[in-house]
């Protein structure tokens, strides 16, 4: 960002709009002052982030729980009682052929 502003402040220098020196100076100067070149990109962003959910849908997915209980006077019966549980549900989405 900090080059780029270097950038913008050297062809606006005097009043005058200098050509940029190289083409990744035009470029850059073109990405930073474009407010459609800036729109394309974001929707390219947006455009791969769809995609990585859309992917994400076929991955398999695992699923850890962990519960622990611990009571007094469970069912009316005096006593303590413990109970603990771990779950794993492990999921694959088929894709039909």
């Amino acid at each position: 960002m900090a080059g780029e502003l270097s950038l913008l402040a050297e062809r606006r220098e005097h009043g005058k709009v200098a050509l940029p020196a190289d083409l990744v100076s035009a470029l850059t100067i073109s990405y930073a002052e474009s407010p459609a070149i800036a729109a394309a990109a974001e929707s390219i962003e947006a455009s791969k982030e769809q995609l990585r959910n859309r992917k994400s849908g076929y991955q398999p997915r695992v699923d850890l729980r962990l519960r622990s209980e611990y009571g007094n006077d469970l069912d009316r019966v005096t006593g303590e009682s413990t109970d603990s549980r771990a779950e794993i549900d492990g999921r694959q989405r088929s894709v039909a052929a």
